[in-house]
């Protein structure tokens, strides 16, 4: 008889995209220490942590390495790198500081919302973004690989932009550049669209469990 195969939560934290992961973090802790007075230094240490992001997933999934650890860790270091560069830009932007701290919450407060639901109504899934999504934006946004590609790059580049705005405010007056600019801007209002939606549709997900769980609950009662 085969003798079977144990895998330890050691093994999980050592799996090829966790260790990816931990890079991100670290690479981004170092950009946003450098954020004030390296503009260039910052975008390389923040782009090298997107960048990594697009490959973990493919990484995981080649080595057959997938796991709950792993999509909440992505999931996470997306999140912090978000909100560490926002809370960067709402410094830089005064007047704008409390439209800043709304993209926050919302960034955070959509995709955790996502993430919890996907771990609550499907036990074996690992992929907060296979959950069969019943609104078509979020559908296309989730199952269309060069769709979320351009959205999450747009969104980035946008919010880099800005960054390089406050340092480098000259570059508004070159008309490749605005028109560049103003691309990636629409591309990032889609994307906070998406969150919005991603809310309600999370949400949704949630309360049909619960709804399950209570009819079922109430069933158990009777018998």
């Amino acid at each position: 008889m085969e003798e079977k195969k144990i895998v330890t939560s050691k093994q999980i934290f050592c799996y090829y995209a966790n260790i990816m992961d931990y890079f991100r973090v670290i690479s981004v802790m170092y950009a946003f220490y450098k954020a004030k007075d390296s503009p260039v230094l910052f975008v390389i240490c923040y782009f090298f942590s997107f960048i990594l992001d697009a490959f973990d997933g493919m990484a995981a999934r080649a080595a057959g390495q997938t796991s709950k650890l792993g999509a909440t860790l992505d999931m996470v270091t997306d999140r912090i790198s978000t909100a560490g560069l926002l809370a960067i830009l709402a410094g830089f932007y005064d007047k704008y500081s409390i439209l800043f701290v709304y993209l926050i919450m919302l960034d955070v407060g959509s995709h955790w919302l996502q993430t919890h639901s996907g771990f609550l109504v499907d036990v074996k899934n690992d992929n907060h973004k296979n959950l069969g999504e019943k609104f078509f934006l979020l559908k296309l946004y989730y199952t269309n690989r060069k769709v979320l590609g351009i959205v999450c790059l747009g969104a980035e580049i946008f919010l880099l932009l800005l960054y390089f705005n406050h340092f480098y405010p000259k570059l508004m007056f070159n008309p490749i550049y605005v028109c560049f600019f103003y691309i990636n801007c629409l591309i990032y209002i889609f994307k906070q669209i998406i969150s919005i939606i991603q809310i309600f549709g999370a949400s949704s997900r949630i309360a049909e469990w619960d709804a399950k769980a209570a009819t079922d609950k109430l069933s158990n009662k009777k018998n």
